[in-house]
Formats: C-alpha cells, structure tokens, sequence
C-alpha cells in the first residue's frame, strides 16, 4: 500500500511541476492587458512555488534575465 502511494503522491508531484513550468512560460512575457500589479504577484508565486520545488527554470541567475526581458515592456 505505500508503494502506491508513493507512486501516486510522485505522479501528483510530477503534474504540479509541469504545471508550475507552464505557467512560468507564460509569464515570461507581459500582457498589456492584465494589470501590473497582478502578474507581479503572478510572477512570484509562480517563481516561489519553483524554487521550492528546485524547478530548473527559476534555478540560478536565468530567472532574473527572464524578469528582466519580460519587463521591457512594461519600462
């Protein structure tokens, strides 16, 4: 029974992962028409949620070049 379950709770954990990097992709550019205030918020949940999950996306300095692309268009 906990074979199973741990096969589950990973499966589970594997979806959330691939959720998280989908909507980091996302927010890797601004839309115009959602507030700032927002997909700021957006922006560090998304990247909380995979820092501490050790998502490769906001690991190391290629989260802040990210931000920084993805704000050139608010600037």
């Amino acid at each position: 029974m906990l074979v199973i379950l741990k096969k589950y709770l990973a499966l589970i954990n594997r979806a959330k992962e691939f959720e998280i990097t989908k909507q980091y992709a996302k927010l890797k550019s601004y839309d115009k028409s959602q507030p700032i205030k927002q997909w700021l918020n957006n922006w560090e949940q998304t990247y909380s949620e995979g820092y501490i999950m050790a998502i490769l996306e906001v690991s190391g300095t290629r989260s802040l070049f990210d931000f920084a692309i993805a704000i050139l268009s608010i600037d």
